[in-house]
């Protein structure tokens, strides 16, 4: 029986076609089976036995506060002619208040529904973008005689959509108004002059730096154009920067700068937060009680921060290449979620960019070659989408910060980076990168 299990299994395995629909069906059954788990279960109450819709968020009236508080109000205190970081509680770089300022051509209800529009418009846009930078970065060179490389990013985006668009993490970010989509949106356009316009240097420098000063945290992304153009963007780069950070002026600049540190050592500690610095007060919080021990919090920041750098270090030696490009976009978005002091639920919607190119690239691989590695890979990614997507109101405690599951997203990253060569990882001029290759042919 065994015997002809593996048989057929590996008569199965052979086929291109067959290996491709595993894929996708493998990603189907976790996207069906969040939108049960996620959506349609916890509004069962057999309890009073009620269609319930459970508070899934910490709720905060009105409705839309980040966006009011943080980008419309803002925007009304610099018309003014005032000082939003003394006239005003405003804790984000000066240029997006003024990127803001269009909001106030309405009155605040209907801006937040303009901003609830544009949340659900960038959302999609980015995980097409994404896509199709997966595309022409990982399939066009394929040279296949099919479409079957473009048709996996047709058949990712509805999946991925759906799974983002069902989820609690994106909820969360229409309940409040936020726009860390906005930033995501903004780097993946970048990425995708770095693709598309090889030659064009303003353009990228532009885009990943309106990101930056719209979040901050996306200016770890600048890396990529310095490793693409090295000592000839440094100009670009600082001057639009510092362009775009003296928008209001010096003395705005200095106060958003003594703000972000206020912010950064005061951050706010509930499971809805998961930082390093929330999860690892949480970790002593627990070991205290129950142990009347504790660990450093800095070991929380150390080791997504340790996976960046082994991560990076290798696509350095591999030197640069569009695919070496986007590997170290997905491995730092999950450095963009960890290494902040304050990281709500809601920013995870920047997640699903770096898993739809993880996704294509596995799913491309595993199409081609077939190891199991790369389907163990989706099988891991997708389970870690289940928990990340779910409320902490409906996880054990020792689940509800979402910090391990995002930690450990960014090692499967690593593990794709580390030993997902071949076809599907090779260089762009065609050649496989050969710093790991030989280790792995040992060990095989």
């Amino acid at each position: 029986m065994l015997n002809f299990i593996h048989s057929r299994w590996q008569a199965f395995i052979k086929d291109p076609i067959k290996r491709l629909g595993l894929g996708f069906f493998t990603i189907s059954i976790f996207v069906l089976f969040s939108y049960f788990w996620n959506d349609l279960r916890p509004m069962l109450n057999l309890q009073t036995e009620l269609w319930e819709y459970p508070t899934i968020m910490p709720l905060i009236k009105p409705i839309g506060d980040d966006f009011r508080e943080g980008y419309f109000y803002p925007a009304k205190i610099v018309l003014q002619g005032k000082d939003p970081y003394v006239d005003y509680t405003f804790d984000y770089p000066p240029f997006s208040a003024v990127f803001s300022i269009p909001f106030r051509l309405f009155k605040v209800d209907q801006a937040y529904l303009v901003q609830v529009v544009f949340l659900f418009l960038l959302n999609a846009a980015t995980i097409w973008i994404s896509l199709q930078l997966a595309w022409a970065v990982f399939g066009k060179g394929q040279n296949q005689q099919d479409n079957s490389a473009q048709l996996i990013a047709y058949g990712l985006f509805p999946l991925l959509a759906f799974l983002l668009f069902t989820s609690y993490t994106f909820f969360f970010s229409i309940e409040r108004g936020n726009s860390d989509i906005y930033a995501q949106f903004f780097v993946v356009l970048g990425l995708w002059f770095i693709v598309n316009k090889p030659k064009s240097l303003w353009l990228p420098v532009v885009f990943i730096s309106i990101a930056t000063h719209l979040k901050f945290y996306p200016a770890i992304i600048l890396f990529v154009i310095f490793w693409k153009f090295r000592w000839r963007s440094i100009f670009p780069i600082i001057i639009t920067n510092v362009a775009l950070l003296l928008v209001l002026g010096p003395i705005r600049a200095w106060e958003f700068i003594q703000r972000i540190i206020v912010v950064t050592q005061n951050p706010n500690i509930i499971s809805a937060n998961h930082s390093a610095a929330s999860f690892g007060q949480m970790v002593n919080d627990y070991l205290v009680k129950h142990a009347g021990i504790t660990v450093p919090t800095i070991l929380f920041y150390l080791l997504p921060l340790l996976i960046w750098a082994i991560g990076a270090i290798v696509l350095w030696l591999r030197k640069f290449s569009l695919t070496n490009a986007l590997a170290l976009f997905i491995l730092s978005v999950p450095l963009m979620e960890l290494i902040p002091s304050t990281s709500y639920d809601y920013k995870s919607v920047i997640l699903v960019s770096p898993l739809a190119i993880a996704l294509y690239f596995l799913i491309l691989n595993f199409s081609q070659r077939g190891k199991l590695l790369e389907l163990a890979e989706i099988f891991g990614l997708m389970v870690l989408m289940l928990f990340i997507n779910r409320s902490y109101t409906m996880l054990p405690a020792v689940l509800t910060n979402k910090y391990p599951f995002i930690l450990a997203m960014q090692v499967i990253f690593l593990i794709v980076i580390l030993f997902s060569t071949g076809k599907g990882y090779a260089d762009w001029d065609g050649r496989v990168s050969t710093l790991v290759d030989p280790l792995i042919s040992q060990a095989s």
